[in-house]
């Protein structure tokens, strides 16, 4: 044994120093010096360090003590082979697969035996690295549990020592015994920053101190500190050293010993409202740091749960501009392309549901193309969802091409029957869309059958790659968008590294044949396990890491983030398979081991700022009060600390944005806006201001959709004479918002429609319309329309059968289409729609009856049209012109004497007023009763009213409209309390006055938005195409 010498010291003191030894060591002998190191992180520090200086180092000369271990492994091992974490838990997969009656606890346990491996595997660890004699060491403890979990083990070393191979805990075991034997000889061996090393890492670096000539152990240790427990005192050391702090450090290390409160300047602390208000503060103060001249790579955010608020920090430092470099690996799990690849495998496997083919089809990382009669297409996913929700489908390979087949040959035969060129072009489109659809998914489900069934790991990664390759993956990776192209390549690459890496441990642990789901399984739990860096690391840029990863290394200014109970001391660290009182037997860290543990790494952030460090906390998550982190609170009572976080030029985007509204809008004063903007605050109001004066007044140009060119009006006027029968919707229209009738009727522009899993509003009241018609028609066929209260079960039973054999038409299921069906046919505990209708049909003590249904008239003749309806519009007579129009009245209720009402069934949330009929807006009522009227010349209108059918609670006329001359039939219809205004007829002229104003406003050329009396609807079909603006919607109607 060479000489130990033990060097006590702050955590990270003496680091350059450090170095410094081990370079001077290292040039006279560079086989025989090492430098190890108790993380990947300030390895990695070092040796960029070294670069920088150009000063080379060769193999595992810096390294961890995991590291050296392997190189020690891989150089005197030639009969095992060393296992990755993947392969270590596959073998315990086909460990516990394989001997399902041996370990029943955990057959199936948490749903698959993929979840509980993982748990096993750290369990197995912690095993290893404490040195635990498990079970005996659990003494009455034992249960079935352990005894379950001793059987694995003894399983799993069975396994490994019959196939020669070795995991991390028995690799370091066997380096130990192997440096003890002899095998190895160091000359210089320097530990530098180990804080209480783990039982087998004790040994093994106990074996290289005895078998080295010289070692030096730098360890941290403030003696009287509750943050320190380990000094070292486990090395048989010759020489004894300890290293005093200086300055401010020194008193930070006051911060768990006993002593009076002092003033420290080096750290700050800030409270703030919430994690949001907390990260632009210390965004702020980064900026005015850089704006200073300090070097963005010398500014650290540490984390105190970096995948909790690692999101939040990217978009806030996003926002303010700011250049930063995370050291977090990103789960492959949360990779889109990733999860794009898994969606391929998920479709499969689910026997091609539809939603799971539609998600797969609507990723835009697969571009699937295929050729029809020599012409290529792609496949689209808005296509596919459409057509399969047309032809109800659910799933199943088999099912899609019948249920497509049985659409398109529906489709045809529509297209046979039909008259209307408009809708015959519509079925065309329909038609061919549904054969593209058919093709498509029948090349691409050829492409995925390769997939299917039983098949090596080596035969389905190998499927996988082909059909990646089929979809032209990379080829649609975001190019223009340098920073998402290389984060999702870099993915996507390790996803497949990741698959290989898959096919070789199969050659260790073969699983054979699997069903896809298995493998399915197994690949998910590697993508969520593995992860990648989502760009190069860039020293230039400000740190963002975990609190305990950034142990070691060293920044001018440093900010801990997040100080919130639960977080940070964070104390949940604990395995499933251990129980707090079999820790302790098992000799495994303690609570008040994790509590020192989380002492020692927050005092090590503390110290590791050259110049200042940051402790923040928010108060709230935006709805929770939160509890300060205990760390928070021993601060403020050790020490009198500055603040930061008050005010500060803003220099946020989204904060600017809201500024400048603020300033525009006369919330804010020019004098109180202090932001970073690219032009001066004044010049962006006087131009916004412009905008504002540009866009008052009356529409008037053809901008706003008022056309002045006398041949874009001829042409205009050509075609509405094309079109010169009108509907009471089309006019309606027009009265609403000229621009949407122009963009509707004029230039032929329709929303495209949304594919519904449940019945549309439009569909909820052609039902009803149906069921009504179907009752009405065939009562009046029996001889009578009116029924009394004492037939209103008979009648019940027969407007049901009628709804149950209306709804049998459609294919809708799950709960919204049953909750539907009740609310309409009613159940054992409720009347049901149909029935509160029939209920309030008896309460009419008029002469008045049900007499025409489904009356049309300039509408094609069909199976649920009125007898009396004619194909040929009716003429309304407007005073100085004629109007041609077509229309469907849902019912006219009728007198012996010939006097009616028109009765219009709305299902929808709301009706029009008696208000809207005055100004002009509502124009069915008026136009169903002069048509009526023309048509059948006997008639005489008096009335008309919407009929609200919304649910059993909601149902009655709504929106009366009547002749007060003829109160005698009115009141004991529509009811008693009723109220009807003079001077019917001219209600019905004001409403023609207002039609001929809107035909007049088509021929000249006047479709502006709206601008009243009607107000633009919440959710207008083409509110992105437009350009109202509330400030004109004040001014007069068209008609003025």
């Amino acid at each position: 044994m060479g000489q130990i010498n033990l060097i006590r010291s702050l955590p990270g003191q003496g680091l350059d120093d450090t170095v410094n030894v081990f370079l001077e060591k290292y040039q006279r002998n560079p086989f025989g010096t090492v430098l190890i190191l108790p993380s990947p992180a300030i390895r990695d520090e070092i040796k960029r360090r070294l670069v920088e200086r150009r000063i080379p180092i060769f193999g595992v000369s810096i390294c961890t003590l995991e590291e050296l271990a392997q190189y020690f492994f891989d150089s005197l091992n030639r009969s095992d082979s060393r296992l990755d974490n993947y392969t270590n838990e596959l073998i315990l997969l086909k460990v516990l697969e394989e001997n399902r009656h041996k370990v029943r606890l955990f057959d199936g346990a948490w749903g698959t035996a993929q979840a509980i491996v993982p748990e096993i595997r750290a369990f197995l660890d912690t095993i290893n690295d404490f040195q635990v004699d498990y079970p005996q060491c659990l003494g009455d403890l034992q249960s079935r549990r352990s005894e379950q979990l001793t059987i694995t083990l003894d399983l799993y070393d069975e396994f490994l020592s019959s196939n020669h191979l070795i995991d991390t805990g028995r690799m370091f075991e066997w380096v130990t015994d192997a440096i003890k034997q002899g095998a190895v000889r160091i000359d210089h061996a320097i530990f530098y920053g180990f804080h209480e090393p783990k039982p087998v890492e004790k040994e093994l670096i106990q074996a290289i101190s005895g078998i080295t000539n010289e070692v030096q152990y730098y360890i941290p240790y403030v003696r009287g500190c509750k943050a320190f427990s380990d000094d070292g005192s486990w090395l048989t050391f010759q020489h004894l050293e300890e290293v005093k702090g200086t300055g401010e450090d020194e008193t930070i290390t006051s911060l768990y010993s006993h002593s009076s409160r002092q003033h420290l300047d080096k750290i700050v602390k800030g409270v703030f409202r919430d994690p949001l208000d907390e990260m632009r503060a210390v965004a702020r103060e980064i900026r005015s740091l850089i704006s200073s001249g300090v070097e963005p790579g010398k500014i650290a955010i540490m984390l105190p749960l970096r995948s909790k608020a690692t999101p939040l920090v990217r978009e806030v430092l996003d926002d303010y501009g700011i250049p930063y470099n995370v050291h977090l690996k990103t789960s492959l799990s949360e990779s889109p392309v990733v999860m794009s690849v898994l969606s391929i495998l998920e479709a499969v496997d689910s026997d091609y549901d539809r939603d799971e083919v539609v998600r797969l089809i609507s990723s835009p990382y697969f571009n699937f193309r295929f050729s029809d009669n020599g012409e290529e297409h792609a496949l689209h996913a808005r296509d596919v969802s459409e057509v399969s929700l047309l032809a109800s489908i659910l799933g199943g390979k088999d099912a899609w091409f019948q249920s497509i087949r049985s659409l398109a040959s529906q489709t045809r035969d529509d297209l046979e029957v039909t008259e209307d060129e408009r809708m015959e072009g519509r079925l065309h489109h329909e038609l061919r869309k549904i054969e593209l659809v058919e093709g498509g998914l029948n090349r691409l489900f050829a492409l995925l059958s390769n997939l299917e069934g039983e098949l090596t790991v080596h035969q389905r990664a190998d499927a996988l790659r082909d059909t990646l390759n089929c979809f032209d993956l990379l080829k649609n990776l975001e190019v223009d968008d340098e920073q998402a192209y290389e984060r999702e390549d870099r993915a996507l690459s390790n996803f497949l590294s990741t698959l290989e890496a898959m096919e070789m441990s199969e050659a260790i642990a073969p699983s054979g044949p699997m069903e896809l789901s298995e493998f399915l399984a197994r690949l998910r739990l590697l993508t969520s396990s593995e992860g990648f860096h989502e760009a190069d690391d860039n020293r230039n840029a400000v740190q963002v890491s975990g609190l305990r990863d950034s142990y070691l290394v060293r920044y001018d200014y440093v900010f801990i983030i997040g100080m919130v109970d639960g977080d940070i001391p964070y104390l949940a660290a604990t395995n499933a398979f251990i129980r707090e009182r079999e820790a302790v037997r098992m000799g495994l860290l303690s609570m008040n081991d994790l509590l020192r543990h989380e002492r020692f790494y927050f005092l090590s952030a503390l110290l590791s700022s050259n110049v200042r460090t940051y402790v923040s906390r928010p108060e709230t998550n935006g709805k929770d009060v939160l509890v300060p982190s205990c760390f928070f609170d021993d601060l403020e009572r050790a020490f009198d600390m500055s603040t930061f976080g008050e005010g500060g030029k803003e220099s946020s985007s989204r904060c600017c944005q809201n500024i400048v509204g603020e300033t525009l809008c006369k919330k804010r004063e020019l004098e109180q806006v202090d932001v970073d903007l690219p032009l001066p605050i004044e010049e962006i109001c006087q131009r916004a201001s412009v905008e504002l004066q540009e866009r008052v007044n009356d529409y008037d140009n053809p901008y706003d959709g008022v056309f002045a060119d006398e041949g874009c009006i001829s042409e205009l006027n050509a075609l509405l004479a094309k079109k010169d029968v009108y509907s009471p919707s089309r006019l309606e229209r027009y009265a609403r918002c000229p621009f949407q009738y122009y963009l509707s009727y004029v230039m032929g522009m329709q929303p495209r429609e949304e594919i519904e899993t449940e019945l549309t509003p439009q569909e909820k009241g052609t039902l009803f319309h149906r069921i009504a018609c179907r009752f009405y028609s065939e009562l009046r066929e029996q001889g009578g329309t009116r029924f009394t209260s004492a037939e209103l079960d008979t009648m019940t039973s027969r407007i049901i059968a009628i709804g149950q054999e209306e709804c049998g038409r459609y294919s809708y299921q799950g709960p919204a289409w049953d909750a539907f069906r009740n609310n309409l046919l009613g159940t054992a505990s409720r009347k049901g729609m149909l029935r509160a209708f029939l209920e309030n049909e008896t309460k009419n003590m008029s002469t008045l009856c049900p007499t025409f249904f489904e009356l049309s008239f300039g509408l094609p003749i069909d199976d649920d049209a009125d007898p009396s309806s004619v194909p040929e519009p009716v003429e309304i007579y407007l005073g100085g012109e004629i109007l041609k129009l077509r229309c469907r009245i849902d019912r006219v209720d009728a007198c012996p004497d010939g006097r009616f009402v028109v009765i219009d069934y709305k299902t929808g949330a709301s009706a029009p007023s008696v208000a809207s009929i005055e100004k002009g807006t509502a124009l069915q009522l008026p136009l169903y009763i002069q048509a009526v009227e023309n048509a059948l010349p006997e008639m005489r209108g008096i009335g008309g009213a919407y009929y609200g059918v919304r649910s059993e609670a909601d149902i009655g006329h709504k929106g009366v409209f009547g002749d007060i001359d003829h109160v005698d039939e009115l009141r004991p219809y529509f009811g008693e309390r009723r109220k009807y205004k003079e001077g019917f007829s001219d209600m019905i002229q004001r409403t023609n006055i207002s039609i001929s104003s809107y035909l007049n406003g088509m021929r000249a050329g006047r479709f502006h938005p709206n601008k009243g009396p009607a107000k633009c609807p919440r959710g207008c079909e083409y509110a992105a195409v437009c350009r109202v603006d509330p400030s004109r919607m004040e001014g007069d109607d068209v008609a003025e």
